[in-house]
């Protein structure tokens, strides 16, 4: 290595140590805090899914934003100037800790709540993010300065770089959530990063002659057998393009499931996990597949995920997962094994990762920012799909080895079974109720799909893929007979005419209906059924009462109102309240008096008068997910100091994914309180008339409440049983997800 010292195998081995620890722990700390206060920030907004989306991608212009800093200091300093720069400003991190949600940056009810998560994760954990987001592309360019006998090629520490941080990813949910609360995770967070800063000082001391002597001259001494010539403007939009493909589709993927089941931190962490895991393979300098089985991996997955999204089946939680992280795992694999092909000479690596965050960042804010505002559906899963199917036909290489005869028989093998698969699916849907014709043109064109996927890999492919993409969504823009239709910050809302009725639904869920019987407007329908439980019980309630409830949906519960009684609706998401009074009727017919209060439930709530209410419904969902923060003691404890004496609260647990009544229990257990249940399963002509099954808990500080609803026959007292308590500290919904999709 010119005339640098000689290095001895165990300086080599020892150095290699300590380079790997660094990236180890500073990847490590950066995505721990990434569940960890995204965690703390949802009881503020709501446990809405965007949350996570958003925290993403800031978390990805805050890497941009390191790994700019990162290139800019490789390449603008030298020597001991370059290390007491990066010093300074690790220990500038450590004045910000530890990370906590700032007070005052709640967002106001009518605001849009973006601008004001991006305030708060800012505040929380920005400057030692940002520090941390530097470290990775900075060791490697260390280390390629370092004079070690592999330095030539560096980039195998991004494996050790990315498997820190699958690795924190994994035990956050199994580990670190279970095991400590939200304050404690914070205070050794603080203690890990102080650690990282020791670890740092460690690093550049053991460099410091290696970088002293490179600061003399270039870098061309690194005589990497790659190509010395500075990496051409195409070549640099491919690297962006390569990573902002898999970056949008992880995101797709992520607010599909906390969409559909709840915004937790397993269900943000497992596809990251996926995603991060397709950069150690590519990167390792182990990992040999040929690119030709990983294009037809992603071309198999990208035709099944269509195919589910055209047909539409009521698949369960478990298959939904499957599909969804198989086509999110076969599509990045694809799309990192081709940037780790793709990569630079040595001395143009922070160029390359800076271009990879780049493509990460722009994904992001696709997804999170652009696509809530140019959509009114969730488009962007099914033209990312698009985008990675031209991706699989464009080969980097450019050109295509000529197929052997197994591959071929196994090509063969892997058409019919997709045929069958997509024709079987197909027909499921075709032949169920309320089935749509046109879909039967789709049939061929997805056997024709899967034919091209398989056989060419090539741009009819990438041609038909996103014609299929354009049909999804004008798809998910035309369900049924659609009325009106937005997507906002918590989801998208859509009014539908289905046979006699009319519905909201918020992402997959119905959220209420009405008839449109103008002779039984007047009649809730689905789970405030006057004959069902929540509807039996605000009926019960007398001239006068007061009735509070969190969940305004399109205000069923106000057409059981009596004159003399006030009813106050508590509800987060404004577009609810204008699809509730622009197309539904139950709040201006009410002969209650009928208020709507926006915010998140539970923070709107707390500034009512304290025992103001007879009755408090907890009927909040946000596509069929429970927010967490509204079934821990502390909010109970708060909903007990706004009943009135002798009152009841009521709590809507009807669920596709979870079963809560565990929680309930632990919550009457904690404090003492009387509980009655009732499972209601809607008689034949009840259903006919548009009930629906609903599990309702009832609590009451005062027995009597809880006896009166006992001897009508209908409610039961909680028997005895397990019970899981969450507190706002502490909480895990792992206890209680149920994953057959049956759900109730």
């Amino acid at each position: 290595m010119g005339d640098q010292p000689e290095l001895t195998r165990v300086t080599d081995r020892w150095r290699r140590l300590i380079f790997v620890a660094a990236i180890f722990l500073s990847a490590f700390l950066l995505f721990v805090i990434q569940p960890l206060i995204t965690r703390l920030l949802l009881p503020r907004y709501g446990g809405s899914p965007a949350v996570w989306n958003t925290a993403l991608m800031f978390f990805q212009v805050l890497l941009l934003a390191g790994y700019g800093y990162a290139h800019l200091l490789a390449s603008r300093f030298r020597g001991r100037r370059q290390r007491m720069v990066h010093l300074a400003l690790v220990a500038l991190g450590l004045f910000s800790l530890p990370p906590v949600i700032r007070a005052g940056l709640q967002a106001p009810p009518d605001a849009w709540p973006v601008p004001w998560v991006l305030a708060a994760l800012a505040a929380a954990v920005g400057l030692p993010f940002a520090v941390l987001a530097t470290n990775s592309t900075l060791v490697q360019h260390w280390y390629a300065e370092s004079g070690a006998s592999d330095s030539r090629d560096p980039y195998w520490l991004y494996a050790a770089s990315n498997g820190g941080s699958l690795l924190a990813l994994l035990a956050y949910p199994c580990w670190i959530e279970p095991t400590w609360g939200l304050e404690t995770q914070a205070g050794l967070w603080a203690l890990g990063y102080a650690g990282f800063a020791a670890l740092t000082v460690v690093t550049l001391a053991i460099t410091n002659g290696a970088q002293d002597h490179a600061a003399e001259g270039p870098t061309a001494s690194l005589d990497a057998p790659r190509s010395l010539a500075p990496p051409s403007p195409r070549r640099r939009a491919r690297w962006v393009l390569m990573a902002a493909v898999p970056s949008s589709l992880l995101l797709a993927v992520t607010m599909q499931f906390t969409t559909d089941v709840a915004a937790i931190p397993l269900f943000w962490v497992v596809p990251l996990a996926l995603y991060l895991f397709t950069f150690i393979l590519a990167f390792s300098p182990r990992f040999h597949v040929p690119r030709r089985w990983l294009a037809v991996a992603t071309a198999m997955m990208i035709t099944v995920a269509f195919g589910l999204i055209i047909v539409a089946l009521p698949i369960g939680l478990g298959m939904m997962a499957l599909v969804m992280l198989g086509t999110l795992l076969a599509g990045a694999l694809l799309c990192h094994t081709d940037l780790a092909a793709d990569r630079p000479d040595a001395r143009y690596l922070t160029d390359f990762y800076l271009a990879l965050a780049l493509g990460g960042a722009l994904g992001g804010i696709f997804n999170s920012l652009v696509a809530p505002l140019v959509f009114t559906s969730v488009a962007e899963y099914p033209l990312t799909l698009a985008a990675l199917a031209w991706l699989v036909a464009a080969d980097p290489s450019g050109t295509r080895p000529p197929a052997s005869t197994r591959h071929r028989i196994i090509e063969r093998a892997a058409l019919a079974l997709m045929t069958i698969g997509t024709v079987v699916a197909a027909m499921g849907k075709l032949l169920a109720p309320g089935g749509s014709g046109m879909r039967w043109l789709f049939v061929p064109y997805e056997v024709l799909i899967a034919g091209l996927a398989l056989w060419w890999l090539r741009r009819p492919f990438a041609v038909a893929c996103t014609l299929v993409a354009l049909f999804c969504v004008a798809q998910l823009n035309a369900v049924g007979a659609r009325v009106d239709q937005t997507r906002g910050f918590f989801g998208v809302l859509r009014v539908l005419d289905i046979s006699t009725e009319r519905a909201l639904l918020h992402g997959t869920t119905r959220h209420g209906a009405q008839s449109r019987d103008p002779a039984r407007a007047r009649i809730p329908l689905a789970y405030h059924y006057p004959d069902g439980p929540l509807g039996s019980l605000v009926a019960a309630e007398p001239p006068g009462a007061r009735i509070g409830v969190v969940g305004l949906g399109v205000g069923a519960l106000a057409g059981l109102g009596k004159r003399g009684q006030r009813m106050t609706f508590y509800e987060i998401d404004p577009g609810v309240e204008a699809m509730a009074r622009r197309h539904f009727t139950y709040l201006a017919d009410s002969p209650a008096r009928v208020d709507v209060v926006l915010g998140d439930g539970r923070i709107t709530l707390g500034r009512a008068p304290d025992h103001g209410f007879d009755v408090i419904v907890m009927d909040a969902f946000s596509s069929d997910a429970i927010p967490m923060h509204l079934l821990t003691v502390e909010a109970l404890d708060l909903y007990l100091r706004k009943l009135a004496p002798g009152g009841t609260l009521a709590f809507n647990l009807t669920n596709r994914h979870g079963r809560f009544d565990d929680v309930v229990r632990g919550l009457a257990a904690a404090r003492g309180l009387a509980a009655a249940e009732w499972h209601y399963d809607p008689s034949p002509e009840a259903r006919a008339a548009g009930a629906s099954t609903t599990v309702v808990f009832a609590l009451a500080p005062a027995p009597a409440a809880i006896d009166d609803l006992v001897a009508g026959g209908r409610w039961r007292r909680v028997a005895p049983g397990p019970a899981v308590v969450w507190t706002d500290d502490h909480a895990n919904l792992l206890d209680v997800l149920t994953w057959s999709g049956g759900g109730r």
